[in-house]
């Protein structure tokens, strides 16, 4: 399949990224499986509620695979040696295979500063499988709600490769914000000034994430993602705006 040049320039730039543990040096021809995805113009946004309608992307649920279950240990740990700089990302402590994240927008972009949330489903069989990606704020980007379709998700298992891990996902991800939607499933065209409208409100501490309801504690992935939310804010020295105290009547 050919790739498209917008695309393939946005990994131009060798990323370093940390792997089970060892060192992993990614360059652009690496990454170029990522980009060499051209969506078809015939596929409609789905517009999926609830516990997500069933899709025709392959993904499996259910209990982990004891592969599955080392693999996220090993990424847990990783990630705590060794912490990125733009985005936070963690499990619910009672499935270790639905994670929650806050993304930092790419500088010199409209999403610069923005802190955008999402939600990480991985396969029973991951890493051998790919993951489903939900964003969860308004970016401009992506819907809200709806599994992403990109070539690092589960619309395209055949791309996927089980070397890339959670860090690797968020990575692509944010240089796939800068990029046209091109009819993809869950991405959208807006402004450059929306986007950065958008960038602005999202740095505000969410006090309710509608898309949540699905998770096994609604009230607990919130708080996680409210944790997560302060945590990159004060790493990068974002004033976040807090919800202001509801006046009593004496």
């Amino acid at each position: 399949m050919k790739a498209n040049s917008d695309l393939r320039s946005v990994c131009s730039i060798p990323l370093l990224l940390s792997l089970c543990g060892s060192t992993l040096s990614l360059s652009t021809s690496d990454l170029q499986p990522l980009f060499d995805v051209r969506f078809s113009e015939t596929k409609k946004p789905l517009r999926l509620r609830g516990g997500l309608d069933q899709l025709n992307d392959g993904f499996r649920q259910g209990p982990p695979s004891p592969l599955a279950i080392k693999r996220v240990h090993s990424e847990l740990a990783a990630l705590k040696d060794d912490p990125p700089d733009f985005f936070r990302a963690r499990p619910m402590d009672d499935d270790l295979l639905d994670w929650h994240f806050v993304l930092l927008g790419a500088p010199d972009t409209p999403f610069e500063r923005g802190l955008y949330h999402g939600r990480i489903q991985l396969d029973r069989d991951y890493p051998m499988k790919p993951p489903r990606v939900i964003f969860l704020t308004q970016s401009g980007r992506f819907e809200l709600g709806i599994p992403l379709c990109l070539s690092i998700t589960s619309h395209h298992a055949e791309c996927w490769q089980p070397t890339w891990d959670i860090r690797t996902a968020l990575t692509a991800i944010r240089s796939f914000m800068e990029t046209p939607a091109m009819g993809a499933i869950g991405g959208l065209e807006s402004s450059d000034e929306d986007r950065l409208l958008l960038a602005e409100s999202s740095r505000k501490l969410p006090r309710s994430i509608p898309f949540l309801a699905e998770c096994s504690d609604p009230k607990t992935a919130l708080d996680m993602h409210i944790n997560l939310h302060r945590e990159l804010a004060e790493l990068h020295d974002i004033q976040i705006q807090e919800k202001k105290p509801t006046k009593t009547i004496e």
